[in-house]
């Protein structure tokens, strides 16, 4: 476990981060995130032309790039707060409902099979190593929810964050610059369909976001600025599946990063970006799943109640099951421990310790 100094810089960046608009920011930047990749498969379910479908031109995968970044970003602030507790947080930040979410997406194409995407459904062992987060390294995703190929990529970096956290800024940008590089020169040649990739292959194209959010982290300084460029200049070089408006979702992140510590959000406002940050995973996990069913049941096709219904699943999932999940874990896991309840609730306290 780190151990504060009087004078620790770590300390004094952690104090600051839970006085400021930081974290809340960063969750409602989550939460846009979030709803540009739920507004990009809604072209598959909704008519042709759909107001609401169009936000896929803010560009789904830059999305996922900017996820990574924060993802990056929030991790190395939360392994430098506490890096004993740093696998428990993470476990407890994804799992409550991922395995769920995973079991009923894999049982829908059985009681509806087919649909507008001809869904099949996943066998055992498919469904087994998705929920052992072995999508994209040595099986695909299930079809009913291709989303989750970003998750297994998100654990990849959990498991090596130690490491990353003994290198040196220095080679931490080099590994980013290296990813990037690679990005860029395997899609000049070749398609990378990044739900199908294989044996890692995302951890290769898309490690620099994640990296670069490490980095910043550590950094400080400029180097957001310096993220920044590197991100647009990579994706500015490879823009297969990406859309026009990639530009503005890949500055989200960088915008809230800047201009957090200069605004003071009101208690009402720092409570409802906490809230949507909160809401932001349940969207991200189950929106795909949810239009597939809704399709299935030949639901109107219109965007505005797809997104409306999926807003809507995401907020009673956080509430009525993901929030009691974890206190009921937290609550079990301090009772066996004998640790104080309300020090490990802390773990799930985005304001103060960046849990992304």
């Amino acid at each position: 476990m780190h151990c504060f100094g009087l004078n620790d810089p770590a300390l004094n960046r952690l104090l600051l981060a839970v006085n400021s608009a930081l974290w809340p920011t960063l969750g409602f930047v989550r939460f846009l995130l979030a709803l540009i990749v739920a507004g990009g498969h809604l072209a598959w379910f909704t008519e042709k032309g759909d107001l609401v479908a169009e936000l896929k031109q803010f560009s789904p995968l830059v999305a996922v790039m900017s996820f990574l970044f924060l993802s990056g970003y929030s991790i190395a602030a939360s392994y430098e707060r506490d890096n004993a507790q740093f696998y428990f947080r993470r476990a407890l930040r994804i799992l409550p409902l991922y395995v769920p979410v995973v079991v009923a997406s894999a049982c829908l194409p059985i009681f509806y099979p087919g649909g507008v995407l001809g869904l099949e459904a996943p066998s055992y062992y498919q469904t087994v190593l998705n929920l052992c987060f072995a999508q994209g390294f040595i099986f695909p995703s299930i079809d009913s929810n291709p989303v989750v190929w970003t998750l297994s990529l998100e654990v990849f970096f959990y498991l090596v964050a130690p490491l990353l956290a003994r290198a040196s800024n220095r080679t931490l940008l080099v590994l980013s610059c290296v990813s990037a590089l690679a990005y860029i020169n395997v899609g000049s040649f070749m398609f990378v369909h990044h739900p199908s990739a294989m044996w890692g292959l995302n951890a290769l194209l898309l490690g620099w976001a994640w990296i670069l959010g490490f980095w910043v982290y550590r950094a400080r300084g400029n180097s957001a600025s310096i993220a920044l460029a590197i991100g647009f200049v990579a994706v500015s070089l490879q823009h297969t599946g990406i859309q026009k408006w990639w530009i503005f979702t890949w500055a989200l992140p960088f915008a809230a990063l800047i201009f957090s510590e200069r605004i003071t959000l009101r208690p009402a406002a720092r409570k409802s970006f906490l809230f949507l940050g909160d809401v932001s995973y349940p969207l991200y996990l189950v929106h795909f799943p949810l239009y597939a069913l809704l399709g299935a049941l030949d639901f109107p096709k219109v965007g505005a109640l797809f997104i409306m219904c999926a807003l809507l699943a995401a907020t009673i999932l956080d509430l009525a099951y993901d929030k009691p999940a974890k206190r009921l874990i937290l609550a079990l896991a301090a009772r066996r421990s004998r640790t104080p309840e309300v020090e490990m609730a802390s773990a799930n306290r985005p304001e103060a310790l960046a849990v992304d």
